[in-house]
């Protein structure tokens, strides 16, 4: 089963344009050959992978984590499925198993865990009675930076979504948290649990990527790391908010090739043994429990791959 989201690799025109997006957003980028890879501060895990040299973006694989004990059953289902393995698209990909899922996106498999998080202070909030931080002021004067801890979830767009929500849980070992519209959105979690989910699927015309999200300590990481985005003239998208399916907050900005990025922070976490119940959400004014800048914009959900 999968127990982790790796890192995603986007083909891109230029990967010094992503560069400077992904580290004006608080990432560190490194170089692998003519390839940059961004990580967050202080976490030892690859999270994005930009290969350049293409006319449009998109996304060109994803790569997740299982437990060493599963890696040999789960070739077996892929095998069994029928999937076609294939070989890493260049050298010094990441040794594992690749095989291309029911839209025929690029997949790589490896035996991986989650890189433990950075160390952070503990911090105290008072909430509804409670509280915890006492004579000492929550507002930091001096908070000019906000940095994402870790790669959370994606929105991908599928040309079908019954199929592929089949393939991931049944195959890969996913667990289906909720769903929307019926047959519209579906969020998928790890087999293991954790977040509400690492990927949601979204019906299309055809496959592509939306957005991927990344994990802040609070929300007010959340609202200084916007607003340093704001700043250096990156384009809003939706937010500040909080969504219902998930519960957690968010704030998107759109990247350089029209595609979006999220701020999250406080998602739902359900654990490996628990019983979930599976709910299905109208579409209709459950995209967001409250929003600041108002309804969902008419262009949020176009699929620029298409």
């Amino acid at each position: 089963m999968i127990t982790s989201l790796q890192y995603f690799a986007l083909a891109v025109p230029d990967v010094e344009v992503g560069r400077e997006f992904y580290t004006d957003f608080g990432m560190e980028s490194y170089d692998d050959g003519d390839r940059v890879i961004m990580r967050c501060f202080g976490r030892d895990q690859d999270q994005i992978i930009l290969l350049g040299n293409v006319e449009r973006r998109r996304l060109h694989h994803i790569c997740f984590g299982t437990r060493e004990n599963k890696i040999k059953s789960m070739k077996q289902s892929l095998e069994a499925w029928g999937c076609k393995l294939v070989d890493p698209p260049y050298a010094g990909a990441r040794d594992g198993i690749w095989f291309r899922d029911t839209d025929d996106l690029l997949v790589c498999l490896c035996v991986a865990e989650e890189a433990a998080a950075r160390n952070e202070a503990e911090m105290y909030f008072n909430t509804r009675g409670i509280y915890r931080r006492l004579n000492e002021r929550g507002c930091n004067e001096d908070q000019s930076i906000a940095r994402p801890r870790r790669l959370g979830h994606m929105l991908l767009f599928t040309g079908n979504l019954k199929k592929k929500v089949d393939f991931y849980t049944n195959v890969l070992g996913m667990r289906l948290s909720d769903t929307m519209g019926g047959d519209v959105v579906a969020f998928l979690r790890n087999g293991n649990g954790g977040d509400h989910h690492v990927i949601a699927l979204a019906q299309s015309e055809k496959p592509g990527f939306h957005h991927a999200s990344f994990e802040f300590g609070t929300v007010d990481d959340i609202g200084v790391a916007a607003a340093n985005m704001a700043k250096k003239g990156h384009k809003h998208c939706w937010g500040f908010g909080r969504h219902v399916v998930g519960s957690n907050y968010f704030h998107y900005f759109r990247d350089p090739w029209g595609s979006i990025v999220e701020h999250f922070a406080d998602i739902d976490i359900v654990d490996e043994d628990q019983d979930w119940e599976i709910k299905d959400w109208p579409l209709e004014g459950n995209f967001a429990r409250w929003v600041s800048d108002g309804p969902l914009p008419d262009d949020f959900l176009f699929n620029s791959e298409a």
